[in-house]
């Protein structure tokens, strides 16, 4: 019997491959694209995490925090970085109706959103005041057309409504 971790798993897979694809989507004309291997899926999310870290600290228990990103490459490294630090990752389904969402997010410490769930997130909390927790928004470059993976997250930003924060990772 295995008694790896998914995260031991993962490590020692892109110690030994790192140039494998980890992450592969469909192309508009539906060409199979390559956007990480495992060795960039594991840097970028621990660079992630290092900026999490960075931006909200150290915890005696693990943080509880909410996940409203869209099925993209980005909930897959926003996850992983969660992992990494052994944080408590509450998903949250955008179909959610506003009370669902608060119900579900009502003890975690922050939100972590995209830019396309960010605007819904608004919404909820501007419609449900028990969604109180502060959303923050990661944007960075992962698809960017001059992909470079030594700078992938370099300019990572959490914003919030009152502020910005850039992470040099």
């Amino acid at each position: 019997m295995d008694d790896m971790t998914f995260l031991e798993k993962f490590y020692n897979f892109a110690q030994q491959q790192p140039d494998a694809p980890a992450i592969q989507q469909l192309t508009p004309d539906g060409a199979l694209q390559t956007v990480a291997s495992y060795q960039q899926l594991l840097d970028q999310a621990s660079r992630l995490a290092l900026g999490l870290v960075t931006r909200f600290g150290h915890a005696s228990t693990p943080r509880k925090v909410g996940l409203a990103i869209e099925n993209t490459p980005n909930w897959v490294i926003t996850d992983l970085a969660l992992q990494l630090l052994g944080w408590i990752e509450v998903p949250v389904p955008l179909a959610f109706s506003p009370a669902q969402a608060a119900s579900l997010l009502k003890d975690v410490e922050l939100i972590l959103t995209d830019a396309a769930s960010h605007n819904k997130m608004q919404e909820w909390a501007d419609k449900e005041s028990t969604i109180v927790s502060p959303l923050f928004r990661i944007e960075h470059n992962l698809y960017s057309e001059d992909y470079d993976a030594d700078s992938l997250w370099r300019d990572a930003i959490v914003t919030c409504p009152q502020q910005v924060v850039r992470f040099e990772c």
